[in-house]
């Protein structure tokens, strides 16, 4: 059995792996493949290398680079902040968006801040964790694939293609 596999039958409650402890519930449906987190984790580090120059966004690192592919790909939450004295003025609300993201970044936190464009209102985008317990296989499989997506639409590179060259250069 490989580190990504799980022995379900050995375990007679149902709850917990014997091998690695993960959760079970057949609520939440199949258990997390390790290999496939791996992968993840591959393909984001291939794509970091692969950034083109030109493109609008430009990630300080892979964990940059992570959260911000996941709130493109909609894992995320949103908090709306007001700056009432702002309404209808969308170009004071802009300037508090950069304050805003200002702030966060000195604080050493990824989230991605958009402006109204009407003005009076600031979003903060942060991207939901990946973590084991909180998203479910077929979830993760879903948002792996959405993830590609925006890579691919972002850079205009294949993900499969970028860590496969990645693979064959080390």
């Amino acid at each position: 059995m490989t580190s990504g596999q799980h022995s379900l039958s050995a375990n007679a409650s149902g709850r917990k792996c014997p091998r690695c402890l993960c959760d079970l519930d057949p609520v939440k449906g199949k258990p997390r493949s390790l290999d496939q987190l791996r992968r993840f984790f591959a393909v984001l580090r291939a794509i970091k290398m692969h950034w083109p120059e030109a493109a609008e966004f430009q990630p300080e690192s892979e964990e940059h680079l992570r959260k911000w592919a996941l709130v493109k790909a909609g894992h995320r939450e949103a908090t709306d902040v007001p700056v009432e004295f702002a309404a209808d003025q969308p170009a004071v609300t802009r300037l508090a968006s950069f304050a805003i993201e200002t702030a966060i970044k000195a604080a050493g936190a990824f989230a991605f801040v958009r402006p109204d464009a009407n003005g009076g209102r600031v979003r903060v985008f942060k991207a939901k964790s990946i973590a084991f317990d909180k998203l479910g296989q077929a979830d993760f499989n879903r948002l792996n694939d959405e993830v590609e997506a925006v890579y691919k639409a972002e850079t205009g590179l294949d993900p499969d293609e970028v860590l496969k060259r990645t693979r064959d250069a080390a």
